[in-house]
């Protein structure tokens, strides 16, 4: 369990059972979203927060794999998402109850459809988006706009009018 856990715990309780009113607002709302949608699954909170790290953290290999496989081809995204897969670190913070490994997933796929949105420019509204989940994944995470936004537009194919066109849309 995080240090914080009981909290993130009555807050995503609250949530699910629209409570609204009782939803900390010191907690940001991206992983408690995702907990109280897998209690549809799994109804108590607590096994429902685990299975959503453990869910998260396959999310992560996957996301590590097409990032490396971008950026290196086929056999450095599989190393590189085997080494993440069978971190210790990584493995200890899917089995915690708190919202880490959605802070991890969310950076990652920030930057795998700031990718995406840097081959075809019609996804940069939708990397926006995706930042913007990330941004509200954790307090630590709102300059997180920045990397990828930046990444997005040092891979951007083309010239400058459709990189700030495309950056616009992002920002969008």
């Amino acid at each position: 369990m995080g240090p914080d856990a009981g909290w993130w715990a009555r807050s995503t309780q609250a949530l699910a059972e629209g409570r609204y009113n009782e939803v900390d607002a010191h907690r940001m709302p991206t992983w408690q979203i995702l907990v109280a949608g897998m209690m549809h699954i799994e109804p108590d909170v607590v096994l429902a927060g685990h299975l959503t790290n453990h869910l998260l953290l396959l999310l992560v290999g996957l996301l590590v794999y097409l990032l490396g496989r971008a950026g290196g081809g086929r056999g450095v995204g599989l190393g590189a998402a085997v080494i993440v897969l069978l971190s210790g670190a990584m493995i200890a913070k899917s089995l915690q109850y708190s919202a880490d490994m959605a802070v991890v997933a969310f950076v990652l796929l920030s930057l795998y459809m700031a990718h995406l949105a840097s081959r075809w420019k019609i996804l940069a509204p939708l990397a926006g988006v995706t930042v913007g989940l990330t941004m509200v994944s954790h307090f630590t995470m709102l300059p997180y706009a920045l990397p990828a936004l930046v990444f997005m537009l040092m891979r951007w194919q083309g010239g400058w009018y459709l990189r700030l066109k495309s950056a616009g849309g992002f920002l969008l």
